[in-house]
């Protein structure tokens, strides 16, 4: 199981650089090789699968039983990363970066998937005690200006 399907690579990448990629070694290639594509996305799968368990409230909720749009954004752009990591792009190496900095702050519950069942969380540390003072200003009550 993956978040993500063919076809979306297709849509987001364009098909000649999904063929290109998964077809390294052939110029010529007019089809995606899916078996080259579902291993790399095995690989991404497994990774985003490994990061967003460390959360108990995601953990929980794993398998998904609908799709999570931004585990398959995450699946894309790491998907196309293992594709050509010899020769990534400067913007490819990039968008793997901030997924799995996104990822890795899902797992530590810092950043929320979005689902019901998953809401944001914060941390104990980091919360602020808000209250609200009453004064009244240099120019008194305006009401009547």
């Amino acid at each position: 199981m993956t978040y993500a399907i063919a076809q979306d690579f297709i849509d987001n990448f364009g098909l000649h650089e999904i063929v290109a990629l998964t077809n390294p070694n052939n110029a010529a290639a007019i089809a995606v090789d899916l078996a080259v594509l579902g291993a790399n996305q095995n690989k991404a799968f497994a990774l985003i699968n490994g990061l967003i368990a460390n959360c108990p409230e995601v953990r929980s909720l794993m398998p998904f039983s609908q799709p999570v749009p931004l585990l398959t954004a995450y699946e894309l752009d790491i998907t196309r990363y293992y594709l050509d990591s010899t020769l990534a792009r400067e913007d490819v190496r990039k968008r793997f970066e901030d997924a799995v900095s996104q990822l890795k702050m899902i797992g530590r519950c810092e950043l929320s998937l979005g689902l019901i069942g998953n809401p944001p969380t914060v941390q104990e540390s980091t919360a602020v005690e808000v209250g609200v003072i009453e004064t009244v200003g240099f120019f008194g009550d305006l009401h009547g200006y």
